[in-house]
């Protein structure tokens, strides 16, 4: 199977809070145990911003815009994800058009994604391509953006001891094959509906193992798709979550830790959706990817996963 470009995608911006040492949450001071075992695990810092969703969406996005060769106006969509959902105005039109307004995206509709959770970014990326491919859209701006509630610190622990929640939002530009920094050569998405009443405090095991087959499965037909295999890929670009959990996954889908990018989760430990393409971005500032490169993205959510191929231009 050849690997057929379906879009391209490049330009990636990103924005984090306040990096603070994960001590200087009550909830895990109050629990050293835990405390200690997340930095067992490599988790040492998290993001906390100041700023709302949006207003890191706009940081972000103001980068990626500045990188690209495209004008605001020639923009015809914005998607915007986001599962930051406990304050209503993070999630309304006037967020939206506001930040819209704000970049100049004079000629752009929005288009909003939720339910995926961490695979909301490369969900986005999905969508984006679709727009291309059938209705012969050019360039769509990709923005996920999260913020944890203030209001309780253990709202930011995942438990137990997997991560810490961080405030970030990252973008991308969206366009046509061939015309931006890699070619997407792969994408899809898987849903588990049967895990609807499974989470990680009643049945920590059976979440765990239906959690790494969502993976395997992803990992698996983005290979196939792309006519690659884990020992072709260059680099898997998941989710943060402990130094653990990551090799587990990458070894489980049939990857050498070697493949997979760790070094963010000490800085700001899992950063929701917005964790694939900060990883992609920074992997590619630690070591400048060749024409040819292959890059696996993996997205995680609670219930669905996705992921896409994407090859260096």
């Amino acid at each position: 199977m050849s690997q057929l470009s379906l879009a391209s995608v490049g330009s990636i911006g990103y924005a984090l809070g306040c990096l603070r040492p994960i001590d200087q949450l009550e909830a895990l001071s109050e629990k050293p145990e835990s405390l200690a075992a997340l930095r067992a695990k490599g988790v040492m810092y998290f993001s906390e911003a100041n700023k709302t969703p949006v207003e890191l969406a706009v940081e972000a996005a103001s980068q990626t815009l500045a990188q690209s060769n495209a004008m605001p106006s020639e923009i015809e969509a914005v998607i915007y994800a986001s599962t930051s959902f406990w304050e209503k105005s993070f999630y309304s039109e006037r967020d939206v058009a506001w930040l819209m307004n704000k970049l100049g995206l004079v000629n752009a509709y929005p288009v909003g994604i939720f339910l995926p959770g961490c695979a909301n970014a490369i969900t986005s990326l999905r969508i984006a391509i679709n727009m291309i491919r059938a209705e012969g859209c050019r360039r769509i701006l990709v923005v996920t953006t999260d913020k944890a509630s203030p209001s309780d610190s253990s709202k930011r622990i995942m438990w137990p001891d997997v991560s810490v929640l961080s405030d970030a939002a990252a973008s991308c530009i969206v366009t046509s094959s061939g015309d931006a920094e890699f070619d997407v050569v792969g994408v899809g998405s898987y849903s588990a509906p049967h895990m609807w009443d499974l989470d990680n405090k009643g049945n920590l095991a059976a979440f765990l193992l239906e959690t790494v087959r969502g993976a395997q499965k992803m990992a698996k037909f983005a290979l196939l798709t792309s006519d690659l295999t884990p020992g072709t890929v260059n680099r898997l670009i998941t989710n943060n979550y402990n130094h653990a959990v990551m090799k587990m996954i990458a070894w489980k889908c049939g990857f050498n830790e070697d493949q997979i990018f760790l070094d963010n989760v000490s800085r700001f430990a899992h950063a929701y959706a917005a964790d694939t393409l900060i990883n992609l971005h920074d992997c590619l500032a630690e070591q400048p990817a060749s024409s040819g490169d292959s890059f696996l993205l993996l997205g995680t959510g609670q219930k669905n996963w996705a992921s896409a191929v994407l090859r260096k231009n």
